[in-house]
């Protein structure tokens, strides 16, 4: 039996383990559903230039992951004047838009979207079979696509693909692999948004990202296809909305991850989202809705600005838990995603409970593999043994 700690996911291989925490700050996990009924509204305001008006908007579709599911319970969409016509579509990546199309608008449209989801976010164990690194026969021919690179993911950078490839050096299932390069992202790049990124230049790329170690949803994004993609784990872009406050200016960005025996999984890839405090901040996507996969579709021509609104209810929140047991396959693994008690019992973001070695050519920080706390927190780890 061996336990790995991997930024806020523990990864366990083989027999029965049974963990219990010890005295002063320890690592929890969550066990349970934190569900919510949320009433979504985007408003697209629009003034138009000459000529006609088209605006193409992504539908909210439905989503069931292992650990992230969004149910769609109803939609429609409304504008501020009447539309000429209305299409819809469904692009190669399955994402379904309406385009709206007026002939001769005013000096201002609005179109809003409006909808009502359940959210839920499972807690509890992730038992995967998927060994890293990931056999290539396993592997469909389309998802490879997702491996390449692009101006915003350098995979094929030198110093990305030496840092990936540090990172994951020795970890032996795809989830680790993936929860090591989150956690590194989150502990080497802080959080910035605005005149901090134009400064020579707006750069949003994994390059910059990981050169500047600052960054916005957008650049954690970038920076961790970067670092899958190097690593030889698909991950594509991922568009959406956390609903944890009730309006924001702007959408929210994470990425998605091929895995054989899944498919296509969502992983919250920045470090602050949510922002409620109803559980801790780990890789998994609470309060998230799934707007589209990939590049975001515009409007054209004209200026344009975004605002999404929520009303929410939550109606099953997780059970706190500070002992584990499972009975692991051989040859499988099982997770969980696990977070830092403070001595208050306040919940923090998650540390790691022994040092980790830095590997070469890494930035300085604590530790690649796991994510920071809000101060150094020394703890006692769980203790775990076979029973």
């Amino acid at each position: 039996m061996t336990a790995r700690w991997t930024g806020v996911l523990a990864v366990l291989f083989g027999a029965v383990l049974a963990c219990g925490a010890t005295e002063g700050p320890f690592l929890y996990a969550l066990e349970g559903v934190l569900s919510q009924v949320t009433d979504y509204t985007y408003t697209l305001t629009m003034e138009p230039g000459p000529g006609r008006l088209e605006a193409t908007v992504p539908r909210i579709g439905e989503v069931d992951q292992p650990w992230y599911k969004v149910r769609n319970q109803s939609q429609d969409f409304a504008a501020s004047e009447p539309w000429d016509s209305l299409a819809e579509s469904t692009d190669r990546l399955g994402n379904s838009f309406v385009t709206v199309r007026w002939v001769r608008p005013g000096s201002e449209v609005r179109f809003y979207r409006r909808v009502r989801v359940r959210t839920d976010a499972v807690y509890g164990p992730i038992v995967s079979g998927d060994p890293y690194p990931i056999p290539r026969g396993s592997l469909p021919l389309a998802v490879y696509e997702w491996l390449g690179g692009s101006a915003q993911v350098q995979v094929h950078d030198r110093e990305i693909r030496v840092v990936a490839s540090s990172i994951v050096a020795g970890a032996r299932a795809e989830i680790e692999a993936v929860a090591r390069i989150l956690g590194y992202i989150r502990e080497n790049v802080r959080y910035a948004c605005g005149k901090e990124l134009c400064e020579p230049v707006y750069r949003v790329d994994a390059l910059a990202t990981l050169e500047r170690g600052i960054g916005n949803c957008v650049c954690y994004a970038n920076l961790a296809l970067a670092f899958l993609r190097a690593a030889g784990i698909p991950a594509k872009y991922v568009t959406g909305f956390v609903a944890d406050r009730e309006e924001s200016r702007a959408a929210h960005a994470w990425i998605s991850v091929y895995v054989p025996t899944w498919g296509w999984v969502e992983f919250e890839s920045s470090d602050w989202m949510p922002a409620s405090g109803l559980v801790p901040r780990t890789f998994s996507m609470p309060e998230h809705i799934t707007i589209s996969l990939g590049d975001p579709v515009g409007i054209t021509p004209a200026s344009f600005s975004e605002l999404h609104e929520a009303s929410f209810e939550v109606i099953e929140r997780p059970a706190r838990v500070d002992r584990l047991r499972a009975e692991v396959p051989p040859g499988r693994s099982v997770s969980w995603f696990v977070a830092v008690s403070s001595p208050g019992g306040s919940p923090g973001r998650s540390s790691c409970p022994w040092p980790v070695p830095r590997a070469a050519g890494m930035p300085r920080s604590a530790s690649p593999w796991c994510s920071s706390t809000p101060s150094p927190v020394r703890f006692t780890p769980m203790t775990c043994s076979s029973p």
